[in-house]
Parts: C-alpha cells; sequence; structure tokens
C-alpha cells in the first residue's frame, strides 16, 4: 500500500470519527447539566439514581430521559415524580436539541426562568400543577417551534407576555389556575394554529377583541370563565367555525348574546335569545344561568334535544310555557329552568328524554298537577318543583317501579293535598322535603322507615296524623320535621304510640356520631351534600336543615352545577377519543 494511499484513509477515518466525538461532548454538557440541576436542588429521591457522571454511556437510559438518534437528549419528562425544588440551576442553554421538558405533577417552585427561551428547539413545555411563582418569561417568545405551553395550576401572577405571540406554531396555550392579570394581548391574534386555549380561573380583564380572535381559525376550545372580562362578546366567535367548546361565565360581560355561545351564565347579559341559535345543530351544552335574559323559551330548544344535552337557563327572567317540542330520541341529562318566570304545566313530551339526570323548575309560576309520569324516567336522580302552584293529589302511578334512581326530591311551597305516596319514594336516599304550605294528610307511610339511607325529612305544617314510623333513620330525625300536624304523636314528639319509644340517649348519641364522622365536610357542605347524594353518607343532620330552612337551598344548585359539569367533561372526553381514533386510522 502506497504512502500516499494509507495517508488519505487515515484521514478519511479521522473525518467519520469527529461527529462521534462531538456528540459525545454534547452529551457529556448535557449530563453536567443534568447532574448539577439534581444536587443543587432536586430533592432526594431514589428515581434519580442513574443521573450520574459514572453511567455517561447509557445516558439515554436514564430515567425520565429520551434521546434523539445522535444520543442528544430529545426528551426531560419527570411527570407526577413527587418532585420538588427549582429551575434556578437548572442551564437551558446546554440542550440545543431538547423537544420536550414536562414537570406537571410535581411541588416544583420559584421562578421560571428566562434562559428557557435558550433551549430553541422546545416544542413542548408542560409545568401543569406545580408551585411556579412570579411571571412568565418573556423570553419565551424565542421558542419559534414552541406548539404546547402548559402552565395551569401555578402561582403566576404577571400580566401575559406580549412576546407569546412570536410562538406562531402555538396549537395549545393553557395559563388557567393561576393569578394573572390585565388584558388578553392583541399579539395573540397571531397565533393562528392556535386550537386549544384555557385562561381561566385568572384576574385577567379588559374586553375580549374582535381582532384578538378573528385569526382563530383552528380554535377548538376557549376558556376564559372567571375572570373581571367586560365589554360585549364579539360576533366574530361565531365565525369560528371549528369551536366545540367555549365558556365566558363568571365575567363581568354585557350586551346581546351571539348566536354561537355555549356557556356565559353569571355575567350580566340581557334581551331576548336571537332565534338564530337554533341553528347551532351541534351543540351539546347550553348554559344561559344567572343573567338578565328575558322572553319565551324558544320552542326549537325541543327540537335541539336530539343532541342537547345541558339545557340551564336558571334565574333569568324568561316568561311563559316550556317547549312542547321535545321528540323521542331527546339526549338530555339535565335541564335547569330554576328561578324564572315560567308558567302553564309541564310538556308530556319531556318524557321522552329518558335520559334525564336532573329536573329543577323550583321557583317558577308553573300551575299544574304533579307529574307523575316523570316516574317514567329511569335515570332521574334531582326532582325540584319546588315554590309553584302545583296542586292535588299525587296520585300514584301504574308503574311497577317509579323513579328508581331518584336521590333529591324538593316539592315544597306548593298546594298538593291528599295522602303521602309510597310508590315514588322507594329508592329515595338523599333528602325528602314536602314541608310548608302542602296540604297532605293521612299517616306518614310505613314504607318510609325502610329508607336507611334517607338523609334529611321535613314533613311540616301538613294535616297528617297517626303514629310516626319508627327504623334506622327516623331516630335521627328532629321535632322540627314534623312540626306543625297536630295529629301526629310517637317519638320524638310525644310518647303516645306504645312502644315505639327510641330513647333520646341513643339519639343523641346517634346524632353525634353523625356529626363527628362528617366533620370533615362541615366546612364544605355542598361538597358533603353531594357526596351524600351520590353514595347515601350520613351527612351532618343539623347542617342540612339549616341550609334548607333558609328557604335558599344553594347546596341543591351547586350539586346541579356539579352534575352538569361531569355531563361536559363526559362529553369533551369522548370527543377526544373520537378524534384521536379518526386520527390514527387516518379518518378526517
Amino acid at each position: 500500500m502506497t504512502t500516499s494511499h494509507s495517508t488519505f484513509i487515515y484521514i478519511l477515518l479521522l473525518l467519520f470519527s469527529l461527529p462521534l466525538r462531538i456528540i459525545t461532548s454534547s452529551a457529556r454538557t448535557e449530563a453536567e447539566a443534568l447532574i448539577k440541576w439534581k444536587s443543587t436542588n432536586l430533592s432526594s429521591t431514589s428515581l434519580l439514581d442513574s443521573w450520574s457522571i459514572s453511567n455517561l454511556e447509557n445516558l439515554c437510559n436514564w430515567t425520565f430521559i429520551a434521546c434523539n438518534a445522535d444520543g442528544t437528549i430529545s426528551e426531560i419528562n419527570l411527570s407526577n415524580a413527587t418532585l420538588s425544588g427549582s429551575l434556578d440551576h437548572l442551564n437551558f442553554t446546554s440542550f440545543p436539541r431538547l423537544t420536550s421538558f414536562i414537570l406537571n405533577g410535581n411541588n416544583f417552585s420559584g421562578s421560571i426562568p428566562s434562559n428557557i427561551g435558550n433551549a430553541s428547539s422546545l416544542e413542548v413545555v408542560v409545568l401543569f400543577n406545580n408551585s411556579f411563582q412570579g411571571k412568565i418569561p418573556s423570553s419565551i417568545g424565542k421558542l419559534r417551534n414552541l406548539q404546547t405551553l402548559d402552565l395551569r395550576k401555578n402561582r403566576l401572577n404577571s400580566t401575559i407576555p406580549s412576546e407569546l405571540g412570536l410562538c406562531t406554531n402555538l396549537t395549545h396555550l393553557a395559563l388557567a389556575e393561576n393569578s394573572l392579570q390585565g388584558t388578553l394581548p392583541i399579539s395573540l391574534s397571531s397565533l393562528i394554529k392556535l386550537s386549544q386555549l384555557a385562561l381561566s380561573d385568572n384576574f385577567l380583564s379588559g374586553e375580549v377583541s374582535s381582532d384578538l380572535i378573528t385569526n382563530w381559525t383552528e380554535l377548538i376550545a376557549l376558556q376564559l370563565q372567571n375572570n373581571y372580562l367586560t365589554g360585549s362578546i364579539p360576533y366574530q366567535i361565531g365565525n369560528l367555525q371549528n369551536l366545540l367548546y367555549l365558556d365566558l361565565s363568571r365575567n363581568n360581560l354585557r350586551g346581546a348574546i351571539p348566536q354561537c355561545v355555549l356557556m356565559i351564565s353569571y355575567n350580566n347579559l340581557s334581551g331576548d335569545i336571537p332565534s338564530s341559535i337554533c341553528n347551532l345543530t351541534s351543540l351539546r351544552t347550553l348554559d344561559l344561568g344567572e343573567n338578565n335574559f328575558k322572553g319565551e323559551i324558544l320552542q326549537c330548544f325541543g327540537n335541539m334535544s336530539d343532541h342537547l344535552e345541558v339545557l340551564d337557563m336558571h334565574h333569568n327572567k324568561f316568561v311563559g310555557d316550556l317547549p312542547t317540542t321535545f321528540g323521542i330520541g331527546c339526549s338530555l341529562r339535565s335541564i335547569n329552568f330554576h328561578g324564572n318566570e315560567l308558567e302553564g304545566g309541564i310538556p308530556r313530551f319531556l318524557a321522552n328524554c329518558q335520559r334525564l339526570q336532573v329536573v329543577d323548575l323550583g321557583d317558577n309560576h308553573f300551575n299544574d298537577i304533579f307529574p307523575v309520569w316523570l316516574g317514567n324516567l329511569s335515570e332521574l336522580k334531582v326532582l325540584s318543583l319546588r315554590s309553584n302552584k302545583f296542586h292535588g293529589l299525587i296520585r300514584t302511578s301504574r308503574i311497577e317501579n317509579m323513579f328508581p334512581e331518584l336521590r333529591i326530591i324538593d316539592l315544597s311551597y306548593n298546594a298538593f293535598s291528599g295522602n303521602l305516596p309510597t310508590s315514588m319514594f322507594q329508592q329515595l336516599k338523599a333528602m325528602m322535603r314536602v314541608d310548608q304550605t302542602m296540604k297532605f294528610s293521612g299517616e306518614i307511610p310505613q314504607q318510609l322507615a325502610s329508607l336507611t339511607s334517607l338523609e334529611f325529612l321535613n314533613l311540616s305544617y301538613n294535616y297528617l296524623q297517626g303514629c310516626i314510623p319508627q327504623g334506622p333513620q327516623f331516630s335521627t330525625f328532629q321535632n322540627n320535621s314534623y312540626e306543625g300536624n297536630v295529629g301526629l304523636h310517637g317519638f320524638p314528639i310525644s310518647d303516645g304510640c306504645g312502644n315505639d319509644r327510641v330513647s333520646e340517649t341513643n339519639y343523641t348519641v346517634s346524632s353525634l356520631e353523625d356529626q363527628e364522622s362528617n366533620s370533615e365536610f362541615l366546612n364544605d357542605f355542598w361538597k358533603a351534600a353531594l357526596m351524600g347524594y351520590g353514595s347515601g353518607l350520613c351527612i351532618g343532620m343539623s347542617i342540612i336543615y339549616f341550609m334548607i330552612s333558609t328557604g335558599n337551598p344553594r347546596w341543591l344548585a351547586r350539586i346541579i352545577e356539579q352534575l352538569e359539569h361531569k355531563f361536559i367533561m363526559r362529553m369533551r372526553k369522548k370527543q377526544r377519543s373520537q378524534r384521536n381514533y379518526r386520527r390514527r386510522n387516518n379518518r378526517f
């Protein structure tokens, strides 16, 4: 072999070896940066034992680390690793090819360092559910490849930096559940690829500019609830044809409602509901509660019930009758017209809505007999007809098993009369109220004594007589459950029913045990009520009576609100699953 030929081969081998040396050097730099971060800041954990300089050759096998083909780090994923610490000593400049940085579900604190903008290849940054404080660094605007930024559930308290508008590849921006202030920067209008924007539960103010949202043509979900936004809802929202989920509730919005809005409760919106809302053929949730809307309920809401699952219009100024257009195949799960000025009767067509779990028509002017046909609704859990003009006998139905899933019923402040029916209360597990201004007569049905999960009973101010039934739950009810019924006797109001008296000592012990075992719920009563509704848990009796006897059953409204939220979350989960399935199978 000639000398020149040997020299050529040597140079060729040297050239091939250079990239390997460069990669090794880069990997060492990354490893040293991680080890320094671990040693100076991260809480001690065996999960990071593999992060060692002696284990450099296995860098790509370190826990929570993934690599590119050239051996450099592509992903740091410490999701739900129960770690604490800060990012102060993590040098992002050492990771030029890092694409994913995921820390969600830990207890990191401190600020988000400005040098995060030096990791120029980042596409995914997820710091969700930690304790980061301070501001969102403007240097994030240097991450031009960024597609997902999730900073939800932290303690960030700055304004939203206008530099975020430079991240034009963003598809998911989630800053909800912080303490962010100020207005929505107009620069966000540059995020034309945005599909999900979550800014809820902050202190954001100002108007939602029409110029801001016009370019968000890919937007699927927009969450701005629980802020201090003002002004009107821009009609341009109606042009966002891909929008599936919109929540503007609990702000200070005013003016008329555009045709496209889904959830705008707890604002100051007014006027009539535009008939164009009937064209929203994909609408699943319509929440207009706690506003100042007036006029009649659109008949088209009944026609929309083949796809509408939540219809919530509580506490407005609606008048007239309920729609009579609920057809076969109705998909409604919750209907809430509480606190309006509706009148007439309950349309029999509502029986077509076999999936209904919540019916709240309380505090209106309905004038009808008891709709016994509601007993056919096999999934109905909550029924409130309180404070209306319902009257007459509650006749038993031929239905063999009425209200099989009923948990809460409130018939108070009506004019029902006659005997208390038994067939409709056999499954009751949470609360029954048929008190003041009612005219029930006869004896208390003995079957009620067998309801071992009944948490509250108020039969006061009727014309009931005879002995009070005795059973596991009846021994826990106080005198005020029966007051105003002069013909009643027996424990706890008298000793006049022979040997059926339960000792006062046993009652007191039982009551104290109930209250002690449920003390954890007392600070947040509505959660307790929801748990009792869901599983029949014993709830502190005195607290329940206080909340109901005030005449303002806010806890029941919260139960209904939480159920509606569950329905919505299930819908979103189902929609995501369907989209993911189509993507996996290339079905568009």
